[in-house]
């Protein structure tokens, strides 16, 4: 057993990162059995859903999660970030809190029900950032 593993993650969030920070994570777990992860981090964020499901992840592990913003944690990042037990940040990184937003491919053309049904997933996206 391993008292910490360091992990280090400079990346958007989006589904494929999302899956590469699980497996990383995962597999640091099997081989290492550690005490506690310890991340490196650094991201401008990206995707929520993404974002949500390594913050959901990082909860549900058994170690003792240590965050250190190395650089600049945005947006969504933020609540990966607040995964930690313990947060750290270097002098001279950032943070940046925004509201959600959403884009839409051009040229978009919706019916009431779609934009409807958008306007109820944002508003669960605002409340579950406020929530983390």
């Amino acid at each position: 057993m391993t008292e910490t593993v360091y992990l280090s993650f400079h990346d958007a969030i989006n589904v494929d990162s999302a899956k590469r920070f699980i497996d990383y994570c995962t597999k640091a777990n099997q081989q290492y059995q550690p005490k506690n992860l310890y991340f490196l981090f650094s991201s401008g964020g990206g995707a929520v859903d993404s974002g949500v499901t390594m913050y959901n992840f990082l909860l549900s592990l058994p170690q003792k999660i240590i965050m250190h913003n190395v650089g600049t944690i945005d947006s969504i990042a933020n609540a990966v970030f607040l995964a930690g037990a313990e947060r750290y940040a270097v002098p001279t990184s950032k943070f940046l809190l925004h509201g959600i937003t959403w884009n839409f491919p051009q040229p978009a053309s919706l019916t009431y029900t779609q934009m409807k049904e958008i306007l109820s997933r944002f508003d669960a996206a605002e409340q579950l950032g406020a929530q983390i």
